[in-house]
Formats: structure tokens, sequence, C-alpha cells
């Protein structure tokens, strides 16, 4: 990481009770975050309203009690989140953001439907039959979607491990993505990356399965700020997987972490768990100062990461 403070996020997404590796993928970014002596934030991200549950925002608070996290920034509870943090708050925001690329030749409006691009293409990937002119922005039933240029065909994402990327061809492997859906609402793409910029995250821990993302958010950054997450670095771990190899999804009922406190089980399982996870020699933390310590102590040495 480069001499500057870290600062990244937790950013759940309130469509379901949190499982297992939601709870992995906080711990891990907590734990480099504290490592690092730098500054986390709390992010719910609930840009999809229609999937958003209170119930769901309750968990993420249940969540981080029971593993004894306190984020720096952020809501600290469902009231303060609807009230002054939700993402439905900062549709302007977003829609500014489009409307830029928009005046930029960098978007267009879009009418095909799913139907028709599984129809048009093999992989699922828009083929670019619909550009539309800027004037049938914003209106229904039009979507949104960026103009990737030639530049997209090479897209460095930062690695953690200095002096290391990966290379992506978001044109090949994404294409040009949705930016403002149908109904009216910002993607997520958008969303996630005018929240980034604005909390000056430099630093984003994600599963593997988010490469795309972070490559899609990349070229975004770099029409929409001067910095934004051009400096950032990105860590994307490995997957929890199910007995037969799915990976762990809240919307295929996956054991809920509230399940588990339901249960009856502590934290200290989880993070016993997470031990054997990251292949740390620490096998028994009695709750999270005592991993955070022992995690210090361990990658200041070995620098691994799942």
């Amino acid at each position: 990481m480069p001499e500057i403070q870290v600062v990244s996020r937790i950013a759940p997404t309130p469509s379901g009770f949190l499982h297992k590796g939601n709870a992995f993928n906080f711990l891990l970014t907590y734990l480099l975050v504290r490592y690092h002596n730098g500054k986390l934030w709390l992010r719910i991200d609930d840009i999809d309203d229609a999937r958003s549950r209170p119930e769901f925002i309750e968990d993420i608070y249940d969540t981080l009690d029971w593993l004894e996290m306190q984020p720096d920034f952020g809501p600290s509870g469902p009231k303060e989140f609807t009230t002054k943090y939700s993402q439905q708050l900062h549709m302007g925001e977003y829609r500014q953001a489009v409307e830029s690329l928009l005046s930029r030749g960098l978007a267009y409006a879009c009418k095909c439907s799913r139907k028709q691009i599984k129809r048009l293409s093999r992989n699922g990937i828009y083929p670019g039959t619909c550009r539309l002119t800027s004037d049938k922005a914003f209106s229904v039933p039009h979507a949104i979607r960026c103009a990737l240029g030639e530049e997209a065909s090479r897209v460095e994402v930062p690695s953690y491990e200095e002096s290391s990327l990966v290379l992506v061809n978001l044109r090949r492997e994404m294409g040009d993505f949705v930016l403002w859906r149908k109904d009216n609402v910002a993607a997520y793409q958008v969303a996630s990356v005018c929240d980034d910029i604005r909390m000056g995250t430099n630093l984003l821990v994600r599963g593997e399965d988010l490469l795309l993302s972070s490559a899609a958010q990349l070229w975004l950054s770099g029409h929409l700020a001067e910095e934004g997450l051009q400096k950032a670095s990105f860590i994307h771990h490995s997957l929890l997987m199910e007995a037969d190899n799915r990976k762990l999804s809240k919307s295929e009922g996956s054991l809920s972490l509230k399940a588990m406190r339901e249960e009856g089980l502590s934290s200290g399982s989880l993070l016993k768990d997470f031990c054997r996870w990251m292949n740390m020699p620490f096998d028994q933390p009695a709750d999270l100062q005592e991993l955070a310590e022992a995690f210090a102590e361990w990658f200041g040495q070995s620098g691994r990461l799942p």
C-alpha cells in the first residue's frame, strides 16, 4: 500500500440475512484496516430499494455487534442509516454523474430487454445493437449504458501487493454495462463508485467474483474524478463455497449468521473458522481484539492473503 492513510469499507446489501462469507469479508477488511492504522466505513448498499428490508438492515447491525466490530464512520443504527446514509438519498448525485458521462459521449440510452440481449448474444453481453441519442436518456423504458472505448480493452486493476496488477479486457468481458436502470434507479456500479469517491476509499476488499466490477468502477472513476479510485488498491479474496461447490449466497438460502446466533453459537467459533480460511496458525482467538493482535503479528511476517 502507498504511504497514505488507508480508508476502506464494508458494504453489505440488505437483500437477505448475512452469511459466513459476508462475515469473513468483514473480518479481513477490518483486520487489514487495523493493521495499517486506517479508517473503516460502514456503507450499506440499498440502491435496490425493492429488495431492501428493515429486518435485513437490522441483521447487519446485529452481526457487527456479534463480532464486536465497530466501524469508524457510517450510520450508528438503522434509524440513522435510513435518515442520513441511505443510497436513496444520493440519487441526485448518481444521476449527475451519469449526465456528465452522457454529455461527453461516454454513455447512451438503450431500450433493449434482457430477452432481446439473450437472443442476440451468446454470452449474454450486450452487443451494442441499440445506441440511442442522449435525448432518450432518463425516460422509461430506457436504460443508460456506458460507451466503452478501446482503452477499456486494457483496464489495470492495482493489487494490494506492491508492483502487482491484473489486466482486464472490460469490453470483451463485460461490454457496455448499465449505468442507469429502466426503472429510473442508478445501477450498482455507478452508486458504488460515487460512494467510494465521496468516502475517499483507497483499499477495496472483495470476493474474486467481483473482479469485473472493480475494472468497471475503475473505468468510471477515471471519467468522473481526477483521482478517485485510480490510486486505490484492490484485494479479491477467494470465496467460501457450499458442499456442492456453489458459492455462498443469500438468495440461494445459505446458512445465515442469524441462524447461527439463534442456535447459540458464539462469534468465537466463526473467528476460529476464519483463521483456518486464512491458513493462520492461531487456532482459537477469544475475541476480535485477540484475533487482530494475532493477525498483525502473523501478517507482518507472512503477508499472505486468501
